[in-house]
């Protein structure tokens, strides 16, 4: 048709003059993709439709006569600065596949700017492909974020054959990623992520060859079928919480010669394209950002346009990054791709290089904080951007005694001393706490506050020589034996009341001697802690707590 061979002369000549294709391979940095794998109502996540209809057929999507699709979006705006600053790639090609009547505009969209800077006609009743490039040398601004995006306007009934890809030609690095899901008796979610990720990694579109999937399962209660493919590996695990699950997923990874390990929670929802993007980044990263940690931001799935945060600072006290952002608003996305300091990422989703991991591994601290603890002790730098997160549970959803009072109060103790940040449980903390859960009579958190003061003042052997299955079980009895004594909060009176009972002084008493014992050891077991820390990472004894 001669509309179409028209076009595709019009194509050729969007190349500017200034463009000149960088030596290397093609390397395809991300497609745009659809919310096949979101939670409901994500769609302004993927693509803005206004003045008409976008929908989807067996193998197009259809817009209506006057309709506009636009691409400036949480997954699929192009994060210019980001790639500037990161990566090797400058020239960018975007590609797509279309027919009917439309124009195709590339737009540069900064704070309070959104620009057309390219603009090509298409008339055509079969399919043609359509190439628009750009340049983004020099945008690696910390200060001022620059993204592209693509929109679609038709001007009459008109079909997209392939959404569309981003890639640049620059030489690129072999990575091979292990993608390690640790899981404790969340089967479904772990099916679904699964299924995600063999879809990707089955799809000869997608150059996902060298990525292997290991499922760690504490919970020992998924069977063989999920391993349907060679590149599945599930590995039966002693359930010694997150942090023995995501070690053993270090440890394998290391030993099946991975580069990167990417390590994922097992109760997230997983676009897969989130690793297809870390996957290429990883390819054609500067040599300056190959020990960078990609860190993905949590989406809140009550809330899933809602993003709880991207990274935080840890000081003793936490301060989440980029939080609570509405990624409906395009001003958002430029907000989410400034750059900012960060003290770590949740495990929900961080990619890191393999080489960090040899032989320094997370501490046995079960569940809470282990993450936080990895990377102040080894993140030098990171990569946040659009389009690379997960949804995730609410976390006030998840709160339990144990982990809370338990498990975080000894674990933060431990990290403030090997970071040498305050003391967690000086004299004020330790009886506000008390006293604060004395006066709600909740002696079920009053046993494990003291419980966990007590274990952090026994010191490194108590780490390494405890059962953490032993351990675990343990607590639990704690929380069973002493439930029928939490009461709702009570009020001054009933606070007053407290003070003339016999549970109240015996607690009290109790707290007493604990607190005696920390004072006693604080600086001894400060000392040991920091001199003897080693001990608590290594590849040997992590292989002997695990049986492997």
């Amino acid at each position: 048709m001669n509309d179409a061979n028209h076009y595709e002369l019009v194509s050729a000549e969007t190349v500017a003059d200034d463009i000149i294709i960088g030596e290397g391979e093609l390397v395809e940095l991300f497609k745009l993709s659809t919310p096949d794998y979101a939670p409901e109502g994500c769609e302004s996540l993927y693509y803005r439709v206004t003045n008409g209809s976008f929908d989807r057929n067996e193998n197009y999507y259809s817009l209506s006569d006057g309709a506009v699709l636009a691409t400036n979006t949480y997954f699929n705006i192009f994060s210019s600065s980001k790639y500037a600053e990161y990566t090797k790639a400058e020239n960018i090609t975007f590609t797509t596949c279309v027919s009917g009547k439309m124009d195709i505009c590339l737009h540069v969209y900064t704070t309070g700017e959104d620009e057309v800077i390219k603009h090509v006609p298409v008339y055509s009743d079969v399919p043609i492909e359509v190439s628009l490039e750009f340049n983004i040398k020099g945008l690696s601004d910390r200060e001022k974020v620059t993204c592209h995006y693509v929109s679609f306007e038709s001007k009459g009934f008109s079909k997209i054959h392939e959404f569309g890809r981003y890639s640049t030609n620059v030489e690129q690095r072999d990575v091979r990623l292990a993608v390690v899901i640790c899981t404790f008796r969340r089967e479904e979610y772990v099916y679904r992520t699964v299924r995600a990720l063999k879809n990707m990694i089955f799809d000869s579109s997608y150059n996902t060859k060298q990525t292997d999937i290991f499922i760690i399962d504490n919970g020992k209660t998924l069977t063989e079928d999920i391993c349907s493919e060679s590149f599945i590996h599930l590995i039966p695990n002693r359930n010694l919480g997150g942090s023995g699950g995501f070690t053993r997923g270090m440890i394998e990874a290391l030993e099946q010669n991975a580069t990167h390990v990417l390590l994922m929670d097992d109760d997230i929802i997983l676009d897969p394209i989130s690793v297809y993007k870390t996957l290429n980044l990883l390819k054609i990263a500067k040599d300056e950002y190959l020990d960078a940690f990609i860190l993905g931001g949590m989406l809140n799935s009550d809330e899933p346009t809602i993003q709880h945060e991207a990274g935080s600072l840890y000081n003793g006290r936490f301060t989440k990054c980029k939080g609570d952002l509405d990624l409906l608003l395009p001003e958002s996305l430029i907000q989410n791709d400034l750059f900012e300091e960060v003290d770590y990422g949740g495990w929900w989703y961080a990619c890191m290089p393999t080489s960090v991991c040899d032989d320094n591994l997370p501490l046995p601290l079960f569940v809470k904080m282990d993450d936080i603890e990895y990377c102040l002790r080894n993140m030098d730098s990171h990569i946040i951007m659009n389009g690379v997160g997960v949804w995730h549970e609410n976390f006030s959803k998840k709160q339990k005694k144990i982990g809370e009072h338990y498990y975080f109060e000894r674990n933060s103790k431990i990290i403030k001393t090997l970071t040498e940040l305050k003391s967690a449980s000086s004299t004020r903390d330790f009886w506000h706490e008390v006293l604060y859960l004395v006066s709600l009579s909740d002696y079920v958190s009053l046993s494990l506050y003291l419980r966990a003061i007590s274990d952090y003042t026994k010191g490194v052997d108590f780490l390494l020589e405890t059962d953490e299955e032993e351990l675990h079980a343990e607590l639990q009895k704690i929380d069973v034996t002493d439930e029928a004594y939490h009461m709702s909060p009570g009020r001054l009176g009933a606070f007053a009341k407290l003070i003339f009972t016999k549970r109240f002084w015996k607690n009290l008493v109790r707290s007493s001697k604990v607190y005696l014992e920390y004072m006693k050891n604080c600086k001894r077991v400060s000392k040991e802690y920091r001199n003897r820390s080693n001990e608590l990472m290594s590849t040997k004894m992590w292989k002997r707590r695990l049986n492997i």
